[in-house]
């Protein structure tokens, strides 16, 4: 079956196809690819601050190019150029201390880009500053605070990926009645239960390997966690239907593009943020991990 470009419309046959599950060629370079991102994402991670900030840089492009060619269908033009410099700006601000500063700087971008574009296209394209700026600047943040950044960003990886393999198996395997066919057709109750066992169960895991971190605060909190991951992921999805595009972009094999792959992860990083942002603004990557 033909697999639509990242600029074809989402159609009732797409739905179809995915329903009855992945071709074995697309699995395997679904499998392929996400193996490849994960070790990627884990080794700039390890790396350092400053090395995971130039990955959430590279990745914020990527989701920026997608964002205009779905609200303003152009994948190159002034407004990726502001939205990608912004998004560097920001990243650079965060990646030395300056979050603040780098969330004042998204804001004065995202006027901008409101100005530029005017009311048909404004007010979208600067959400996507917000929608991509927020969980980068996030994400790095986290990463910034030491000895606990690594462990935080891990956490967040690992709450993610648990959860969506958790679903897809669930899905599979037990199958049942749809979660919200109408905005994504291959999700069930039963996988998205699924998805919150297993991050549940990535909270129990990282509160036996962390000393002094408390069980139930972290199982409640990858739990949480877990839930903002999916509704992250039902927000990209009704994003794209009013767009009527199945995938962001095809950047990505078997997965669509940046924005297909990270919903989840950007969702998750933002909520995070705000929850050490309230409970430890000077040392969030402990808080998150250890609470109040």
């Amino acid at each position: 079956m033909h697999e639509p470009s990242w600029h074809e419309p989402w159609t009732g046959e797409d739905a179809r196809s995915r329903a009855t599950g992945h071709h074995p060629r697309r699995l395997i370079a679904r499998i392929a690819s996400g193996v490849f991102l994960g070790l990627v994402s884990l080794g700039a991670t390890f790396a350092g601050s400053y090395a995971f900030a130039g990955l959430v840089a590279v990745m914020a492009i990527m989701m920026a190019w997608e964002w205009g060619g779905i609200v303003r269908s152009r994948r190159y033009d002034f407004g990726f150029l502001l939205h990608a410099a912004a998004i560097v700006v920001c990243i650079a601000l965060a990646a030395i201390g300056r979050s603040q500063l780098a969330l004042v700087a998204l804001g004065v971008a995202a006027i901008a880009m409101a100005a530029t574009y005017g009311r048909q296209n404004g007010l979208m394209s600067a959400a996507g500053l917000f929608y991509i700026g927020i969980p980068a600047i996030s994400l790095v943040w986290l990463r910034n605070d030491v000895p606990y950044g690594f462990t935080a960003i891990l956490l967040i990886f690992s709450i993610v990926w648990a959860a969506d393999t958790a679903a897809y198996v669930g899905g599979k395997t037990v199958g049942g009645v749809k979660f919200w066919p109408s905005i994504s057709p291959n999700k069930t109750w039963a996988g998205t239960c699924s998805a919150l066992v297993a991050s549940a169960l990535v909270g129990a895991i990282f509160s036996f390997l962390l000393t002094g971190a408390p069980s139930l605060y972290l199982i409640i909190c990858t739990t949480v966690l877990g839930l903002v991951a999916l509704a992250g992921d039902l927000a990209e999805s009704a994003f794209k239907r009013v767009y009527r595009l199945k995938d962001a972009s095809n950047l990505i094999p078997g997965h669509g593009g940046f924005m297909d792959r990270l919903d989840g992860i950007a969702a998750a990083a933002a909520f995070a943020a705000l929850i050490c942002l309230l409970m430890d603004i000077n040392q969030p990557a402990k808080a998150l991990l250890f609470g109040a």
